[in-house]
C-alpha cells in the first residue's frame, strides 16, 4: 500500500480471540487499543568500593511480555478470557499452576484492506493467561459496562529460540 513522502505509518483495527472464542468489539481511544508491552529485566550493578551506590550498568535477568485490551461487549467470550475460573463470583483455585491450567492462544488479526494487514497480519501468544494480581473491575451501573482484560504472555521454546508470540 503506497504512504505518502515514502513513510511507514500503520495503523488499522485487529480482532482478538482468546482460546479460539471472539472478543467482540473492544474500546479504541488510543490508550486502550490493544497493546503489546514488552520489558526486560534487570539487575543493576552497583554497590561497588569505587562508585558506591552508583548504577554502573543492568546484568539482563530475562523479560517479560504483557497484553491488554477493554471489551466493549460483556459476553461470554470477553468474561472467559477475564475470569477463567468460571462466573466472576467463583473463586480462583488455590494451588493451582495458572499457566499450565488456565493459560490459552491469543491470536490478534489485522483487518485486511488496512496498513496493518501485513505490519503484522497475526500476533500469536500461545501461553496467554491472567497477569497476576490484576483485578477484574466490572462496573454495574447506567454505563456500559466494559470488561478489562490484561494478560502475561508466558514464553516457550520453538526452533532453540525463546518466544512469547509469533508473528
Amino acid at each position: 500500500m503506497a504512504q505518502p513522502q515514502g513513510l511507514t505509518l500503520i495503523a488499522g483495527r485487529y480482532t482478538v480471540t482468546w482460546n479460539a472464542v471472539a472478543l467482540g468489539v473492544l474500546e479504541s481511544n488510543g490508550s486502550t487499543d490493544p497493546a503489546l508491552e514488552l520489558s526486560y529485566l534487570s539487575e543493576p550493578v552497583n554497590q561497588t568500593d569505587l562508585w558506591g551506590d552508583a548504577d554502573l550498568d543492568h546484568l539482563i535477568r530475562g523479560s517479560q511480555a504483557f497484553c491488554q485490551l477493554i471489551c466493549k461487549e460483556y459476553k461470554t467470550g470477553s468474561i472467559g478470557a477475564a475470569w477463567p475460573f468460571g462466573t466472576p463470583a467463583i473463586a480462583a483455585p488455590v494451588g493451582v499452576y495458572m499457566g499450565a491450567n488456565y493459560a490459552q492462544a491469543l491470536v490478534l488479526t489485522a483487518i485486511s484492506g488496512t496498513t496493518a494487514s501485513a505490519s503484522p497480519a497475526t500476533v500469536t501468544a500461545t501461553y496467554a493467561c491472567l497477569a497476576p494480581n490484576t483485578p477484574l473491575h466490572l462496573l454495574y451501573g447506567p454505563t456500559l459496562r466494559k470488561v478489562p482484560i490484561r494478560w502475561q504472555l508466558l514464553p516457550y521454546t520453538s526452533s532453540g529460540d525463546r518466544h512469547w508470540s509469533q508473528t
